[in-house]
């Protein structure tokens, strides 16, 4: 299972359903480690594009508009 915060891929990476059942968040447990999983770096979110604003221009200058 990946863990979408850090992106650490792990086979041994399930979801706490007991957790689940407690407190109604879920939660990675790690079942080599025996405890829930903590994340050791947070990945950046990839850059969103950025919109190109285009320049007002005045309907007598646009050539486009004749």
């Amino acid at each position: 299972m990946l863990c979408k915060k850090c992106g650490w891929d792990g086979e041994h990476l399930i979801w706490d359903r007991e957790n689940f059942d407690r407190t109604g968040k879920w939660r990675l447990f790690d079942r080599n480690m025996e405890r829930p999983h903590e994340c050791t770096s947070k990945t950046v979110k990839p850059p969103t594009p950025k919109v190109e604003e285009k320049p007002v221009i005045c309907p007598h200058c646009d050539p486009l508009s004749k």
